[in-house]
């Protein structure tokens, strides 16, 4: 299973690539189906702990319940 620091640098390369292609809101499903196929042992809570750290770091405009979007300055 993937660390905490981990998780958040797999959910930032993530970000990034949908960044590239000028998306900024991400759908927390297929951040979490991301997430899975990269450690399948992962527990969904990491992702919500990431998303709240990401939340707290202001880097996220939006934490709805079912997506998130990405300040692009953060980049």
């Amino acid at each position: 299973m993937l660390g905490p620091h981990e998780l958040m640098d797999k959910v930032m390369e993530y970000a990034q690539k949908q960044e590239f292609q000028g998306q900024f809101i991400l759908s927390k499903d297929k951040l979490w189906n991301h997430i899975l196929k990269i450690d399948p042992e992962a527990d969904i809570r990491n992702m919500y702990e990431i998303i709240r750290e990401l939340d707290a770091r202001s880097w996220l405009l939006e934490n709805s319940e079912t997506e998130i979007e990405f300040d692009p300055a953060c980049f």
